[in-house]
């Protein structure tokens, strides 16, 4: 068992992360000092891009991260080692978790039309768990239960968001969207892994 956590998974996380309906929670207590990662991404934002829009409404720009040596791949692999500690023996992954996409989301209110960061959609071609760290604004991330009401779940600086994905304890993907931005824009570091890994 690893006694250099970065984050504690308790019960009521698990709980969360294994309903069928819900399968996502909030880690509030992260030890790690986010004003290194923030300082990186400030740099990163003239680079940003905006992705095709499709049929799903989205209000956001993107920054994909190399996956070796920086500060992001040794966040993410802190991340991954917590939660195959954590997580491993629940799920029926133990030393599955290895995040090799990495890359930075800014949502921001549009001039016009919907405020909403992201529709409803389903996470795809990755498995195991979704990780994402909140580095500026508050995420206002929303799961859409079938048959029940909305369960929203905001995440705040410093806090991280996990998800379900495929493969995780043969659970189905949580439908789930980015409610509406602020003022404020909201700034997120995102980890999955593929289920075929990238080339």
């Amino acid at each position: 068992m690893k006694t250099d956590r970065i984050i504690t998974i308790g019960r009521q996380h698990i709980a969360d992360l294994i309903d069928p309906q819900l399968g996502a929670t909030v880690i509030h207590n992260v030890g790690y000092p986010k004003e290194g990662l923030v300082a990186e991404m400030t740099k990163l934002l003239p680079d940003f891009k905006t992705p095709p829009q499709g049929k799903l409404v989205s209000n956001y720009e993107f920054y994909c991260l190399p996956v070796v040596g920086n500060i992001w791949a040794e966040f993410a692999a802190l991340v991954a080692a917590d939660l195959n500690d954590q997580l491993g023996d629940v799920l029926g992954t133990r030393n599955a978790f290895e995040f090799d996409d990495l890359y930075l989301t800014r949502y921001a209110e549009p001039e016009s039309g919907s405020a909403i960061g992201v529709g409803a959609h389903r996470d795809t071609n990755c498995k195991g768990i979704v990780a994402v760290f909140i580095l500026k604004g508050e995420l206002p991330f929303v799961v859409c239960p079938e048959g029940r009401e909305y369960v929203p779940l905001p995440v705040c600086p410093g806090e991280l968001l996990l998800m379900r994905a495929d493969d995780c304890g043969q659970l189905p993907r949580p439908l789930h969207f980015v409610g509406e931005i602020g003022r404020r824009s909201v700034i997120q570091f995102g980890m999955r892994q593929y289920i075929e890994k990238k080339k």
